[in-house]
C-alpha cells in the first residue's frame, strides 16, 4: 500500500487489525480530528472524523500538540474512547489531557492530577498507549499534589482510576512516548535512559508486568529513534529499532520468554505484527 502524502502518522492499530493514521486537521471551527483506517489485507480505507467541544478555540490549539504529527488526540483500538488535550481548569496557560466518550459525545475525566504543563512545551507532550482491549492506557506523568514526584509510568482505566506503576525516576529518565502494551495486556515495554549512559538517545529496554508491577531491565541498550516496541500476538516477543549508526538502523526481535535478542532486518521500519487472516 503506497504512502499517501495526505497522511501524517501511524498512531496504532484497531482491535480488528486496521492501521490508524492521522490526517491533517482543518483550521476551521468547530475543531475536529480526522483519521483514515487502512485494512492491510485488501487495501481498504475508511475515513472517520469527530469533534470535541472541549478543544480550545484560538491559535494555541492549531499550533499544538503537533509532536510528530500526533495532534494530541489518540483513539483506543475499539474506537470508543479518545485521549485529547484539555485546557487546565485552574490555569489557562496550562494544559492537561482528558478522556472523551465518542459514542455519547461527552467528556469523562481529566488527567490533571498526574499531568499539567505549559502550552509552550506542548510539542514535547507525552503520548499515551492504549491496551488492545481498549479499557486502559499507560501514560508518563507526575503527581501534581502537595508532594509532586518525578515522571513515572501511570495506568489509567476508562473509569478514571489512576495507579502509579513505576518508581524509576531516581535511576533514569522514562521516555514519555515510546511505550506499548502486549496484546494479552500482561506487559508494557518501554525505554529508560540511566544517567550518563552513552549518547542523548541511548536507552535500555525495560518491561513491566501490569499485574504484579515487577520491572525487568532486559540489559539491551539501543539508540532510540524509531517507533515504540511492537508486540507479537502471543505477547512473548516484541520488535525494537536500533539506530546503530548514522543513516542505518536494524530491527531487533526480543523474546522475553527465552531471554534472547537477535536482528531480523536492516534499514527497515516495522509497522505492526499481524496474525494470518
Amino acid at each position: 500500500i503506497p504512502w499517501d502524502d495526505q497522511w501524517n502518522l501511524i498512531l496504532g492499530w484497531t482491535a480488528d487489525q486496521k492501521v490508524i493514521i492521522s490526517l491533517p486537521r482543518a483550521e476551521t471551527l468547530p475543531l475536529s480530528a480526522s483519521y483514515v483506517l487502512i485494512d492491510p489485507t485488501n487495501g481498504g480505507q475508511q475515513t472517520i472524523q469527530f469533534s470535541i467541544s472541549d478543544f480550545m478555540d484560538g491559535s494555541l490549539l492549531y499550533d499544538a500538540p503537533y509532536w510528530e504529527s500526533w495532534h494530541g488526540v489518540l483513539m483506543n483500538p475499539t474506537l470508543k474512547w479518545v485521549v485529547y488535550p484539555e485546557q487546565s481548569k485552574t490555569n489557562s496557560d496550562m494544559y492537561t489531557y482528558a478522556l472523551w466518550n465518542i459514542p455519547s459525545n461527552k467528556p469523562m475525566f481529566s488527567l490533571e492530577k498526574i499531568f499539567s504543563s505549559s502550552w509552550f512545551f506542548i510539542r514535547a507532550s507525552p503520548m499515551p498507549s492504549w491496551s488492545m482491549d481498549g479499557e486502559q492506557f499507560a501514560f508518563v506523568g507526575r503527581r501534581q499534589d502537595d508532594s509532586p514526584g518525578e515522571y513515572e509510568l501511570f495506568l489509567v482505566n476508562i473509569n478514571g482510576d489512576i495507579k502509579q506503576m513505576t518508581k524509576l525516576s531516581d535511576i533514569g529518565y522514562l521516555w514519555p512516548s515510546f511505550h506499548s502494551w502486549s496484546l494479552d495486556n500482561n506487559h508494557i515495554a518501554f525505554f529508560i535512559s540511566p544517567p550518563q549512559v552513552g549518547g542523548i538517545d541511548d536507552a535500555n529496554v525495560v518491561i513491566i508486568n501490569t499485574n504484579t508491577l515487577d520491572v525487568t531491565d532486559l540489559c539491551l541498550s539501543i539508540n532510540l529513534q524509531g517507533a515504540p516496541p511492537i508486540w507479537s500476538p502471543n505477547g512473548k516477543q516484541f520488535l525494537v529499532v536500533d539506530r546503530y549508526e548514522k543513516d542505518h538502523q536494524r530491527v531487533l526481535l526480543v523474546d522475553i520468554e527465552k531471554s534472547i535478542v537477535f536482528p531480523i532486518a536492516e534499514d527497515a521500519e516495522p509497522i505492526g505484527w499481524m496474525t494470518k487472516p
